[in-house]
């Protein structure tokens, strides 16, 4: 830990205040979890609600802790600004009685990649991966519009549930890359035009077969870069002692 940090802040970094936060984070969302079910939330209501606001004290309590500790580098961390974002809205939607915006506060389960370097090594690589997740992801949308606009006019009139219009139609052959009810939505349709079959094996192999799988790829290539680099900085640190 750099000599530079207050006491305050070495505090916050350490491991006992770290593992409070985490079953802080946890509690929260167990307890969100839990409000949703309308049987516990009727026998259990005003207590679950009693820790709830507890818990949100506690959360404003260690972001004004934290602001304390940091002062004007406070706003340079984007954890910072995340949980500031998460917290003041909760105690808003709180104050408001507002339950709608309070559910926000599941988003805090965020913070436990703060705490695990697998997990930043994992959002590491999906930054390393955003252009190529984007270009794949457009190259799925052209395809995916080329095709709802095709099933449209070819199978519109014939299936007008799943292919009557644009939306209806990519809705539908977004199922259909997914594997779902697969030959209720071909059946019907081949009954009437026998070789509509190929129409739709093309379409799921640009889709399910080729695109999806160039995406993974670009994901996995993407996590080995992030490990590679990892192991190189480990390396260097260890030939720098």
């Amino acid at each position: 830990m750099p000599s530079s940090l207050s006491s305050l802040e070495i505090f916050l970094h350490g491991k006992i205040m770290h593992g409070v936060i985490i079953a802080l984070v946890l509690l929260n969302g167990v307890l969100l979890g839990l409000l949703t079910d309308h049987d516990i939330s009727a026998s259990h209501g005003a207590l679950l609600q009693t820790i709830d606001n507890v818990i949100i004290g506690m959360f404003v309590l260690e972001l004004l802790i934290r602001f304390a500790a940091t002062k004007e580098r406070f706003f340079k961390r984007g954890w910072n600004i995340f949980d500031t974002i998460i917290i003041a809205t909760s105690v808003g939607a709180l104050w408001l009685n507002f339950q709608s915006l309070e559910i926000i506060r599941v988003m805090l389960l965020f913070r436990i990649i703060e705490f695990s370097p697998d997990m930043r090594r994992v959002i590491d690589a999906i930054k390393r991966a955003a252009l190529g997740i984007i270009n794949t992801g457009l190259l799925l949308g052209i395809i995916f519009y080329i095709f709802s606009v095709s099933a449209t006019y070819l199978y519109g009139k014939t299936a007008p549930d799943t292919f009557g219009s644009i939306g209806t139609s990519l809705f539908t052959l977004f199922r259909l890359m997914t594997f779902d009810n697969l030959g209720d939505i071909m059946n019907p349709i081949m009954k009437v035009y026998p070789y509509s079959g190929l129409f739709f094996l093309v379409f799921l192999a640009l889709t399910a077969f080729s695109v999806l799988n160039l995406l993974i790829g670009v994901v996995v290539q993407a996590m080995q870069d992030a490990t590679d680099a990892v192991e190189k900085k480990e390396e260097k640190k260890k030939g720098s002692e």
